[in-house]
């Protein structure tokens, strides 16, 4: 199984989804991740500068077309509109409350 995960450095879960400038892609063999790729971004999140807080479907299609392999994304927060979209394209959104260790995803798998 592919996953993506939202990651500064690639140890921890640890990045909100509008923040992030990487997607890092990882193959899931029972307990043991193995990175695919990163996808380098420019962050989905225009910061203060966006007060409509409006959904970017063009961002959102042109990461899901980097992502439409995994299965699952896992990241830090994410917004309710980017949230509903990408479950809509077809990839499960797994939002950590904190940050997490990548080690802790094999038990977070539905």
């Amino acid at each position: 199984m592919k996953i993506a995960v939202c990651s500064s450095g690639g140890n921890n879960i640890d990045t909100p989804f509008g923040k992030a400038d990487s997607f890092k892609v990882y193959e899931l063999f029972g307990s043991k991740l193995n990175i695919l790729t990163t996808y380098e971004v420019v962050p989905y999140c225009r910061g203060y500068e966006d007060k409509t807080h409006d959904a970017d479907i063009n961002k959102l299609k042109q990461i899901y077309s980097m992502l439409k392999d995994c299965t699952v994304l896992f990241t830090l927060k994410i917004g309710e509109a980017p949230r509903r979209i990408l479950e809509g394209m077809g990839l499960e959104i797994v939002e950590c409350e904190y940050e997490m260790p990548l080690e802790s995803i094999p038990g977070m798998i539905k």
